[in-house]
């Protein structure tokens, strides 16, 4: 670098004394004329050798200029030793709604790091490594700043993707960089988000760049004692795909499961998230807890966030259901509304399907249905019927539910038409998700009479042909009770469709009045 800077100087330089010499020669006529002609000359000379410079300070080994630096890698609070209220970065567990369960689990942990010495004297040993497993938006990252804040201790933050490089070996430093720091800090805890992005299992690719960072991480991980009161915590939405050197006991000795919220902490979510919302008199977060059965805390947040949008788009001073309702519809259907045309066939088609849907839900299963609508989104659903999944076991007679649930939309255009060949595309995700819980069925749950509790996937070949035998004798004999159900049940069914038709959307109380006002029978 050093030498074609001055190269490019003392080429220069002899130029422009020559330019000088041969300017004082001249007339005064012309020195005037030529003035500022060459007062440029020698102004765009040192501009150049300027440019040039700033060129070559950037033209040395990339892979020293693109490790990132302790300052802009690990997160840690200023005040990280002094009392946690007199910190305002500092989040407690006070801080993360709901995960009872988990933080009970997780009080040892802090206890061991604000107490070791007792642990020490009974011949306990902290665990070096934990790892948050879950999907996404459970709160794994807050989680793990609330352990740091309960035990007033230094937090290290940083991503998988950062030890992800190109270049061989800077991967490996950083993982050291990061270590050295926090022994220097200690006691303190290494916060790895997405750690699935550099510790997946060694061989699967051919980087050896991966593969030397995630030896570095296993030797640092074995470098160093829990009397250090170094911990790493590590989190991943696919915990099986780590190698199996890191999670073993010596290393990441805790998997700590991060499930989604039941309804109780989707409650206390959407209390902690709507405080600073001014919701209308008609938004229940009771019953808004119900309706979002798999929803994250990370959802529910965007969920009002759309909403106060919406209220704000349309110059109201409150949130009310209304925004509620639709900011659930774009999350669920991943689009817009979009208004499908009611002159066409289709729409009462589409409205048949629907009905279908909610009809059958009504007559086996005590399912909540808050809404049934035709309205169809940019997604490419025509239309939708919300309804509340049941939480948490599944029985034999749940499942099979399920799936004629899934099946009634198909059945009922069959209903309406009476032509098995003018039904249309619009159960294409039905019977993605009826298959999904038959194959369950027989081949994981253990519920099929014929197969009894056996995983045929251990039979390969042979295995596979089972259970297709099996599923398509169950999905025939499903559809054709379904549509049984349907048939007797027809003149609801007609109702529920034809209100869809006028209304576009009926919500629970009308629909319970149609159904369970007529004759309906099971």
């Amino acid at each position: 670098m050093f030498k074609n800077r001055f190269r490019t100087i003392f080429f220069f330089i002899p130029f422009i004394a020559i330019l000088i010499v041969f300017y004082s020669f001249l007339g005064n006529e012309v020195k005037t004329s030529l003035k500022p002609y060459v007062i440029t000359g020698i102004i765009l000379s040192f501009l150049y050798i300027l440019s040039k410079r700033g060129k070559h300070a950037y033209t040395e080994n990339p892979s020293s200029f693109n490790v990132l630096s302790p300052s802009n890698v690990y997160k840690i609070p200023s005040k990280a030793n002094e009392e946690a209220d007199e910190e305002e970065d500092v989040i407690t567990f006070k801080d993360v709604a709901g995960h009872k369960e988990v933080k009970k689990d997780l009080k040892f942990l802090i206890d061991f790091m604000k107490n070791p010495e007792k642990y020490r004297k009974m011949g306990a040993r902290m665990p070096k490594g934990v790892i948050f497993y879950g999907p996404p938006g459970t709160g794994k990252t807050l989680l793990a700043k609330a352990i740091a804040g309960e035990a007033k201790v230094p937090f290290f933050s940083v991503s998988g993707s950062d030890f992800v490089e190109k270049y061989v070996g800077v991967g490996a430093k950083r993982v050291r960089e990061l270590f050295k720091k926090a022994r220097e800090k200690a006691p303190c805890i290494i916060f790895i988000d997405e750690i699935d992005a550099v510790g997946r299992q060694r061989g699967q690719t051919e980087n050896s760049e991966v593969d030397q960072t995630i030896n570095a991480l296993l030797t640092e991980l074995d470098g160093f004692n829990s009397s250090e009161g170094i911990v790493v915590i590590a989190a991943t939405n696919r915990v099986d795909m780590l190698d199996s050197a890191l999670t073993r006991p010596g290393r990441f000795d805790r998997h700590i499961a991060i499930p989604l919220p039941e309804q109780e902490e989707r409650l206390e979510l959407l209390k902690l998230h709507s405080k600073n919302k001014k919701l209308g008199a008609d938004v229940s977060l009771e019953k808004l807890a119900k309706m979002t059965i798999g929803f994250s805390g990370a959802d529910l947040e965007n969920l009002l966030n759309e909403s106060a949008i919406l209220a704000v788009s349309r110059e109201k001073e409150e949130i009310t259901m209304e925004e509620i309702d639709e900011a659930l519809f774009k999350i669920i259907l991943k689009g817009n509304k979009k208004p499908n045309d009611k002159n066409s066939e289709d729409y009462k088609l589409i409205a048949y399907h629907e009905a279908g849907h909610a009809l059958c839900a009504k007559l086996l299963t005590n399912k909540s249905i808050p809404k049934v609508t035709i309205i169809g989104s940019t997604s490419g659903a025509g239309g939708v019927t919300f309804m509340t999944p049941k939480d948490g076991l599944h029985t034999k007679e749940d499942l099979i539910n399920e799936i004629k649930i899934s099946y009634a939309g198909r059945a009922a255009e069959y209903l309406y038409t009476k032509n098995i060949n003018r039904v249309t595309t619009g159960a294409a995700q039905d019977i993605k998700q009826a298959t999904n819980y038959i194959i369950k069925m027989i081949n994981e749950f253990g519920m099929n009479d014929e197969i009894g509790m056996i995983d045929l996937s251990y039979f390969k070949s042979s295995g596979e042909r089972e259970v297709l035998r099996e599923a398509i004798k169950l999905s025939k004999q499903l559809y054709e009770e379904t549509v049984e159900l349907l048939r007797k049940n027809y003149d609801v069914l007609r109702r529920i469709a034809e209100r869809l038709i006028e209304k576009e959307t009926i919500l629970e109380d009308e629909l319970d009045s149609l159904i369970f006002n007529s004759y309906a029978i099971a």
